[in-house]
């Protein structure tokens, strides 16, 4: 009988996954129990036992490459020899002479073998590609630092000896050195304690959160979540950052000139992190620490003059990048734009961009994490996530009726309504696109004809929206989120509490 193994689903955001080692060959016996592929996500190294016992007839993943979701990895039977049926055409040579198992580790001593250990090997080692060199603009010329800074500078200064700014729930308007935008909101027990304060519209500070600063700005739609603390010496949340709940931002290791914390656009602080800004600490546009990592500018405890090491330096996550996890980020650390760090790391170490590091300490275990897609790649993507989106409209009680690149949605309230996606190919020959029917959800490839007067558009090119906004842009909206795709002007809705 012929058994197969295929590749699972590890988490609900991905469809691919790495096939990091594939440990037993053509022929080899293995039993059942045993661990036979080692897949690697984003966020952790899973292994994959063979739920049957059998010969290795085929093998076809690929160590080092992705497979998708669902797809056969490996070909066991019950019988060394026995026919291989459906599979017969793929046999290129004969079955390999049975051979005893191979001896059994984890996954995760696996990992941690490929990395130096011991306090000597960790000096001696660069912790990942020791041949990038970071070189990251200084944050004063950041866009969302210069942008923030001249909002801060056009305030009425407070008069010379005053005691700083003190704001509370129905702070509004504007007074010697803070600004409270219209739409901009101070929840019930939170304080905001500083010298200069602006506070964008839609920008959110949340319940029992306390913010002691020299200067704080939160740009439009970005939000603190409640219960947290902040203590530094300068606080900026560009447009649609988050800082989440339960956060925990202070000066241990002693205030400098560089304490401060600066997150871009979209950027994220995930619930129940640790960020230590004894130094700099930057997160660039879209850039993310998620639940529970620990970021920190300072290492010190053993005197120096016995013979000990050490560090103040600051931390910089470039645009794109994501720390998983648990993990532990250490001073003088860059992680390069698009790069993933696994959970429960350990980074000392600059990671390069577009790569994936794990480990402790961590190291690249996989290169080239981005692929260059072409216009057909991405309108397939696109039909996808519209197939994937009528199911969810169905889930939350709407009736969808597919027809072709467009959703015919019913809502609850018995209103009826169309998500069109218009792909490149539909495209006139000067970018230019028909106007869709009034009330329409748009997902294009650029701008369209009179967008925002009567129609929603998500530009999926300049990743912006324009258009009126109800419960069912929300809904999709949150949905493109969860792939990845945020737009411009940012609207947080972690509790999901504006969709359908």
């Amino acid at each position: 009988m012929l058994h197969v193994v295929t590749i699972p689903r590890l988490n609900a955001n991905e469809d691919e996954v790495l096939v990091a080692e594939i440990l037993p060959g053509v022929g080899d016996f293995v039993s059942a129990g045993q661990e036979v592929l080692v897949l690697e996500t984003a966020k952790a190294a899973v292994s994959v036992e063979a739920e049957v016992s059998g010969h290795v007839r085929l093998v076809l993943a690929a160590a080092g490459r992705t497979a998708r979701v669902g797809a056969v990895a490996l070909v066991l039977s019950d019988a060394a020899a026995e026919p291989l049926g459906q599979w017969e055409p793929t046999v290129e040579g004969g079955p390999g002479p049975e051979a005893p198992p191979a001896p059994r580790t984890t996954a995760k001593e696996r990992l941690l073998a490929r990395a130096p250990r011991g306090r000597g090997a960790a000096r001696e080692a660069a912790p990942c590609a020791p041949a990038w060199t970071p070189d990251p603009v200084p944050s004063a010329e950041l866009d969302f630092v210069l942008r923030a800074r001249a909002a801060l500078a056009a305030l009425d200064p407070l008069p010379e000896g005053a005691a700083p700014v003190e704001l509370g729930p129905g702070s509004a308007g504007c007074g010697p050195g803070w600004s409270v935008a219209p739409g901009a909101a101070i929840a019930p027990g939170a304080r905001i304690v500083a010298r200069r304060v602006v506070l964008a519209e839609g920008a959110v500070v949340g319940e029992g959160t306390r913010i002691e600063a020299d200067a704080v700005y939160l740009g439009p739609q970005a939000k603190v979540g409640a219960r947290t603390g902040v203590v530094t010496g300068e606080l900026v949340a560009a447009d649609g950052a988050y800082i989440g709940e339960g956060v925990d931002v202070d000066l241990g290791g002693g205030r400098s000139a560089e304490s401060r914390l600066l997150v871009g656009r979209a950027g994220l602080v995930s619930p129940r992190c640790f960020v230590n800004t004894c130094r700099e600490v930057v997160l660039e546009d879209e850039s993310a620490l998620s639940p529970g990592a620990y970021v920190f500018t300072h290492r010190f405890w053993q005197s120096v003059l016995d013979g000990y090491t050490v560090a103040f330096a600051g931390v910089r996550l470039c645009a794109d990048a994501w720390v998983g996890s648990g993990c532990q980020v250490l001073p003088g650390v860059v992680v390069g734009a698009g790069a993933v760090v696994m959970s429960n790391s350990t980074v000392a170490g600059p990671v390069p961009p577009e790569c994936m590091a794990a480990g402790v300490p961590a190291v690249v275990v996989r290169r080239g994490l981005r692929r260059e897609l072409v216009a057909a790649d991405k309108d397939g993507i696109v039909r996808d996530i519209l197939r994937e989106f009528a199911g969810h409209l169905a889930f939350k009680g709407c009736t969808v009726r597919a027809r072709g690149d467009s959703l015919e949605v019913g809502l609850a309230d018995g209103t009826r309504r169309t998500v069109v996606f218009l792909p490149h190919e539909a495209r006139g020959g000067h970018g230019a696109q028909a106007a869709p029917a009034p009330g329409s959800v748009v997902l294009a490839f650029g701008p369209l004809p009179g967008a925002g007067t009567g129609y929603s558009v998500f530009d999926l090119a300049a990743r912006e929206f324009s258009g009126p906004q109800d419960r069912l842009v929300h809904e999709l909206r949150n949905f493109l989120r969860r792939r990845g795709l945020r737009f411009a002007p940012f609207a947080w809705d972690g509790g999901f509490r504006h969709g359908l």
